[in-house]
Order: C-alpha cells, then sequence, then structure tokens
C-alpha cells in the first residue's frame, strides 16, 4: 500500500480487513507518512483538505500483530521523502508557466502549500516516511503459532528480495 493508512481513520479496520482476503504467506508492504509516537494529531491536510493521519510505528506493530501479521522488516525513508518532496516542489517551480497553462492558478497553488507543509514538518523531523514488510500466514494466524514466513524460522530472504526492490 503505498501512502494509503494516513488517509484512514480506521487504520485498524483496514488491516483486518487485509487479513480476512489475504493468501497464505502473503506479504504486505506499508509504504506511508509516520509521525513519532509521542508526537500529537497533525495539523496537516491532504489535497483533499482531509487530515492526515500519519502511522506511529507502536500502534501500527500492536494493529498488525492483533490483525494477524507479522512485521518483517521496516526502514526509514524520511530522508528520501525529503528529496522528493524538495525535488517535485522546484520542479513545480520551474514549470509553473506550463502548468498554469493547464491548471487554474489555485490549483496550483494548492499543491505548492500542501506539499511545501508536508516538506516543512518532514524538515522539522515531525513527519517521516516508512515502509513496512509484514507477512501473513493463515495457519499461523488461526493457531497464533508465531512461526515466521515458510515456517523455517527465518525471513532473511524474503526481507532481502523485498529491500532489493526498494
Amino acid at each position: 500500500m503505498f501512502n494509503v493508512l494516513y488517509a484512514l481513520k480506521d487504520q485498524k479496520s483496514c488491516l483486518e480487513q487485509l487479513s480476512r482476503v489475504a493468501k497464505d504467506n502473503a506479504v504486505l508492504m506499508i509504504f506511508d507518512y509516520t509521525c513519532s509516537d509521542e508526537s500529537s494529531e497533525s495539523d496537516l491536510a491532504d489535497l483533499t483538505g482531509k487530515p492526515m493521519r500519519p502511522i506511529k510505528s507502536d500502534s501500527l506493530h500492536k494493529c498488525l500483530k492483533e490483525t494477524g501479521w507479522e512485521i518483517i522488516d521496516e526502514i526509514d525513508l524520511s530522508e528520501k521523502y525529503i528529496n522528493w518532496y524538495s525535488d517535485f516542489l522546484k520542479s513545480m517551480e520551474a514549470k509553473k508557466s506550463s502548468l498554469l497553462e493547464e491548471f487554474t492558478e489555485e490549483a496550483y497553488d494548492t499543491v505548492k502549500n500542501v506539499f511545501g507543509n508536508i516538506l516543512k514538518e518532514l524538515n522539522e523531523k515531525k513527519l517521516g516516511g516508512k515502509v513496512y514488510f509484514s507477512s501473513y500466514n493463515k495457519f499461523d494466524s488461526i493457531s497464533k503459532n508465531n512461526e515466521t514466513v515458510g515456517g523455517d524460522g527465518s525471513n532473511n530472504n524474503l526481507t532481502s528480495r523485498l529491500h532489493s526492490r526498494l
């Protein structure tokens, strides 16, 4: 899932539904905005004006476990998020005149302001980005036996393959 959970009020319900339809040994990759578990609610809004609810790692770990998912790995991508947003905003500014031929100034300003606010929060370390890798084993979920993917006690091969795709 790519930047989805932040937009959902009930993130746990989404994870429950994914568990319900997941095949045995499914892998879930959650690529999303994060904030520290101590931080208060974000004042950020997305492009639709709806509130952003960045993932709190401890809460996500708990929800994943409660819904039958096992965290395999997580990677902090906060610096990459900063680079992506910085590059995007620079590109927007460089192409402003051509963008305004296609879009209204109001639309341009909305995108610039929303992404500018996100970049500000990223630079202030109030917001971050991570990718979480989780596995689902229907048998383990049913039996509450916490063996890992493949049943051999190791996720190293799967984790290596997932890391190589980032």
